[in-house]
């Protein structure tokens, strides 16, 4: 009986170190240029999480995550870039880039959080090979600069606009065309123009480009200009230290269970990625 207790987890090891072997022996799709605050990525609901840092490469399959007051900005290898904001969760589906512009593609997933980006290559070359789905549409580009924002106020997002005496938008994607154009659904948004999709999936544009985007120095020219932690001064609340053990759910407050979970574009329920990895990664071999 003691040795096949052994077995069975020197088995489990195994397997563990196999998958993580596979993971660093794949060829990046990007890498962190810039970053403050706690990031991380893991590949699957069961892999070890992964504690970002400058110049650390990210994977197809990797979900990467900013906590609060936090950010990370990405560079692909086909020289596009995209800076996540805080509290923000993004899934890198699928990418390829060989200058081949029949098979390059990059397709990506805006779990909960908000971005800006520029396109690079892949984009340039095959307008079609680039998507961008949200929780409500998908995005597609035409030689593009933009940022959005994802807003779900149960989820507690989008509140931090009350320190600076604007009141949360109503729920839904606020996206900007800053240079080229966007296509938001099947509503087209031209440079300098900006449009708002509502929990049912239908586009609006809009008048003039919304506070939530323009006033967001996280969706700024210079993200990383200032990296202060004044949460406590505008009224943000900030997950303690160690929320990522479990807690007892009639305990957690509204913005611990939004930030521990999230729907995706079909209702499905996304695992959550701690914002700051747990010292230890239990592996259940039974």
């Amino acid at each position: 009986m003691h040795h096949t207790y052994i077995k069975r987890g020197l088995l489990c090891m195994g397997l563990w170190l196999l998958t993580i072997s596979t993971v660093l022996a794949a060829d990046p799709a990007a890498h962190v240029t810039a970053l403050s605050g706690s990031v991380t990525a893991a590949l699957e609901r069961d892999l070890e999480v992964r504690a970002l840092s400058q110049d650390d490469p990210v994977f197809v399959g990797d979900t990467v995550a900013t906590g609060v007051n936090s950010r990370a900005r990405l560079r692909f290898t086909d020289g596009g870039a995209l800076t996540l904001r805080p509290v923000s969760r993004l899934l890198i589906e699928s990418y390829q880039y060989s200058g081949d512009v029949t098979q390059d593609t990059q397709v990506q997933r805006l779990i909960r959080g908000g971005l800006r980006a520029v396109t690079g290559a892949v984009g340039d070359a095959q307008q079609e090979s680039y998507r961008l789905h949200t929780p409500v549409t998908t995005i597609g580009i035409r030689g593009t600069e933009f940022r959005l924002r994802f807003c779900r106020r149960d989820w507690g997002d989008c509140m931090d606009l009350q320190h600076i005496g604007i009141d949360p938008p109503p729920d839904g994607l606020y996206t900007q065309t800053l240079v080229g154009t966007l296509s938001v659904g099947e509503v087209i948004v031209p440079a300098g123009q900006a449009a708002f999709t509502n929990l049912d999936g239908v586009t609006f544009l809009l008048d003039a480009p919304p506070a939530i985007l323009t006033l967001d120095p996280s969706l700024g020219d210079n993200p990383f200009a200032e990296d202060t932690d004044d949460s406590a001064e505008r009224g943000v609340e900030v997950m303690p230290a160690g929320a990522d053990q479990p807690i007892d759910p009639s305990e957690r407050s509204p913005l611990q269970l939004a930030l521990e979970t999230s729907l995706g574009a079909d209702g499905r329920e996304v695992f959550y990625i701690p914002a700051q990895p747990p010292s230890m990664q239990w592996v259940d071999c039974q």
